[in-house]
């Protein structure tokens, strides 16, 4: 079996101090949606690595890249402005797709890889990569 988990450079975002619990996502004072999006993405990247070590699950995570879409919908900008942005910086659907794709078809991608665009393999964080973190 092999398993991609979707994560994000963002997953660099998540707080660097301290675990995050359900209690402290529903702290209004303290919420941060920056760094809960990166600690989701940590999580991803940390889920592929202990399912590789507990059970010897070929999985890996990737992080695609900016996605054009209607992610940046509501950034007070110029529709053009915007797609113009977009079609400089994103990736389009289907390049970004291959970075998902590649570690589900190439036996050379090794368990517990972070790949990023296009198709790369990548050093994640350090606290990507602490198994006591993941456990």
């Amino acid at each position: 079996a092999r398993v991609v988990a979707v994560s994000s450079v963002a997953h660099r975002f998540s707080s660097q101090d301290e675990l995050w619990t359900a209690e402290k996502l529903n702290d209004r004072q303290t919420y941060n949606k920056l760094r809960w999006y990166g600690w989701s993405k940590l999580c991803n990247i940390l889920f592929s690595r202990e399912l590789h070590r507990r059970y010897d699950v070929h999985a890996v995570a990737v992080h695609p890249g900016a996605v054009r879409g209607n992610l940046l919908r509501f950034v007070p900008a110029p529709w053009f402005v915007v797609r113009a942005f977009e079609r400089l910086f994103y990736w389009d659907a289907a390049t970004a797709a291959l970075t998902v794709l590649r570690p589900l078809v190439d036996s050379t991608i090794e368990p517990g890889s972070y790949l990023v665009p296009v198709a790369r393999p990548h050093v994640s964080s350090d606290r990507a990569a602490d198994a006591e973190l993941g456990v």
